[in-house]
């Protein structure tokens, strides 16, 4: 064997123990996620690549769309709160005897 061959077989040899601890330590990831009640699925959408800036607009809008139906349901609330609630800043005092 060449000093060549056996330098690649050391890196192959080295990649093949670095994927095994990979491998090994995403098995280790899902069990902790397992063990605490969380789907590992749904953790891997969690750290996909970084947004760009067409998806960063589009989240933006959704966003507002969903702040402004929030908003609406909340003024929704309060008009239905004020209506079926008394008016009581229209009723007159009783007066009171003074001395």
């Amino acid at each position: 064997m060449t000093q060549a061959q056996g330098y690649a077989a050391d890196i192959i040899n080295q990649a093949e123990s670095l994927l095994a601890k990979i491998e090994a330590d995403f098995a280790a990831t899902a069990a902790f996620y397992e063990s605490i009640g969380v789907d590992p699925a749904n953790i891997d959408g969690a750290f996909g690549p970084p947004m760009g800036a067409k998806q960063r607009e589009e989240m933006a809008a959704v966003l507002a769309a969903d702040q402004a139906a929030i908003e609406q349901e909340v003024a929704e609330g309060v008009a239905r709160l004020r209506m079926n609630s008394p008016n009581t800043t229209n009723t007159p005092k009783r007066p009171r005897n003074l001395i």
